[in-house]
């Protein structure tokens, strides 16, 4: 329950929530995993970060599904110019399949 409860509370102020969606080449190499991890480490350590998250999708391993959320635009924007994202969006351009399509969701007010 406490769990539950921390996650509606994160949910509550966010103002920046992203999806993304990508597939990758089925001979991507380790490099792409290894700086992956690097990336979503320091990315979950950035000021402003609540979560972030990349996902394979289970029926389809190379399509990859990123959820971030951040506190609001000035975070989720300072996360966009990081050495760390810059890199991994010019790894990411080399070895994609599909395009990149972000959709930003917005947190539906049900209180009122």
């Amino acid at each position: 329950m406490l769990i539950a409860s921390v996650l509606i509370t994160n949910f509550a102020f966010a103002q920046k929530i992203i999806l993304a969606q990508v597939e990758i080449n089925e001979q991507t190499d380790n490099a792409f995993f290894s700086q992956t991890k690097s990336l979503i480490k320091l990315t979950r350590e950035e000021k402003g970060c609540v979560s972030f998250n990349i996902n394979s999708v289970s029926q389809k391993p190379n399509a990859m599904v990123i959820f971030e959320i951040f506190i609001d635009e000035t975070a989720f924007k300072n996360h966009l110019k990081q050495y760390y994202v810059v890199e991994w969006f010019k790894m990411l351009n080399k070895i994609k399949k599909t395009e990149l399509v972000i959709t930003e969701l917005k947190t539906l007010n049900l209180k009122k």
